[in-house]
């Protein structure tokens, strides 16, 4: 997902979402948005701790 190429549906998923938000997926995006990537990797982690604890 670094280079912009989706190695997966859910990557192609998420390069959309993002195309259509007006955001550029790509290097750059992690010198240009380092806040909205956080917010990404964090609600990530969130959605994986809760789905582990909820069985």
């Amino acid at each position: 997902m670094t280079l912009g190429i989706p190695g997966s549906q859910t990557t192609a998923v998420i390069l959309a979402s993002l195309s259509l938000q007006g955001l550029q997926p790509g290097p750059q995006m992690m010198t240009e948005q380092p806040l909205l990537l956080y917010v990404i990797f964090f609600s990530m982690l969130i959605a994986s701790v809760a789905a582990f604890v909820g069985g």
